[in-house]
């Protein structure tokens, strides 16, 4: 009876044996092979191939081999990046000490694009590599600086201690720039903010204020010594000593100065100039107690020191002995005169020049 039952078992398990063998056994879902994941088709047992896989942690990419992608893979629509475990990455992605951002379907970013997070939003430009820029930038002949990848936007920054102003575009701003009433001027090429003097390609000189940048407009300054005026649009006009009626209407490099003769002339680059066929002395200087009412060489020099007069054509008169006749309220200044002061000053005289350098 026993030996029929051993009999019996051994039937049993070699129809089964048998049975299996015609029999396609499942092997649905992932599977293990040789170190790397395969995906197996439910419905046909077969391996998926070049195909996207999803499950609840996200997406996954089945190559030509039917072996799960990992690391970057470039497809039709752009570069993406799928972790060691296969699963698509999206957002920052960090590697190598770069920087990269995939978008919500996957694909890398390259040029510019805005990211919004914790109600916070910046434009980062990441280059064709994929990896995000930071420091300077530049895009089609404009500049930026992108500040731990950061665009700076409308808005100050000192960035190795110079000052500049970004736009609403990100891009540095260039030239006269105005905020809250107030004009600054950016350099025409580098976007710095200039201080100091500046001028215009008319010859016109500005002052920047050394520390803030602000143009000065409208107001009276004493600058290294030297009374200057300027006017509501900042064109600096200069002051002869302490009479700054004489010439607060003359913006520098423009002509005649108002106040005195129509000799005195300021030159571009702010010294000042006299016709010498015209060339008079101000009332104020005009006490010599010759009998022709001469202006003596000590006004005269006054004026040279003043810089009414330029050294040049006191020599120039004083060597060509010529007289020199003013207007018909003014006195005649002989070449005498000139010469006495050369003579008698010698070194002292000094050419003077005024105005923004």
């Amino acid at each position: 009876m026993k030996h029929n039952n051993l009999k019996f078992i051994k039937y049993i398990l070699t129809t089964i044996i048998f049975v299996a063998s015609f029999v396609n056994i499942s092997y649905a879902g992932w599977q293990l092979n040789n170190g790397k994941y395969q995906y197996f088709d439910e419905a046909s047992n077969q391996i998926v191939t070049n195909k996207w896989v999803q499950n609840e942690a996200g997406y996954y990419y089945l190559g030509s081999d039917g072996y799960m992608i990992t690391g970057w893979h470039r497809f039709d629509d752009g570069w993406r990046y799928f972790s060691d475990q296969g699963l698509m990455l999206k957002g920052w992605l960090e590697l190598s000490n770069k920087k990269y951002f995939l978008k919500t379907n996957g694909v890398m970013i390259t040029g510019w694009i805005y990211i919004e997070e914790d109600s916070a939003g910046f434009w980062y430009y990441f280059g064709e590599d994929g990896a995000m820029r930071s420091g300077w930038l530049n895009v089609n002949n404009n500049w930026y600086y992108l500040h731990e990848g950061a665009a700076f936007k409308s808005t100050w920054a000192k960035i190795n201690d110079k000052w500049y102003h970004f736009s609403d575009v990100c891009a540095i701003d260039r030239g006269w720039y105005k905020q809250d009433g107030k004009y600054y001027y950016l350099d025409a090429n580098s976007g710095e903010m200039r201080l100091g003097w500046i001028k215009d390609v008319n010859g016109n000189s500005y002052f920047l204020d050394r520390t803030t940048g602000v143009l000065v407009v409208d107001t009276t300054l004493e600058i290294d010594g030297v009374l200057y005026t300027f006017n509501e649009n900042g064109q600096a006009f200069v002051s002869n000593g302490t009479n700054v009626a004489q010439t607060s209407n003359v913006p520098i490099g423009s002509g005649a100065v108002s106040g005195t003769t129509s000799g005195y002339f300021y030159n571009s680059d702010g010294s000042i100039s006299s016709s010498i066929n015209s060339l008079t002395a101000v009332t104020s200087v005009n006490n010599t107690s010759n009998s022709n009412n001469n202006v003596g060489s000590s006004a005269i020099l006054g004026q040279v020191q003043e810089g009414r007069i330029p050294k040049s054509e006191v020599i120039a008169a004083s060597e060509s002995k010529s007289a020199v006749t003013g207007s018909a309220n003014q006195s005649t200044i002989s070449a005498n005169t000139f010469a006495n002061v050369v003579d008698s000053f010698g070194n002292l005289i000094e050419g003077s020049t005024v105005g923004p350098k």
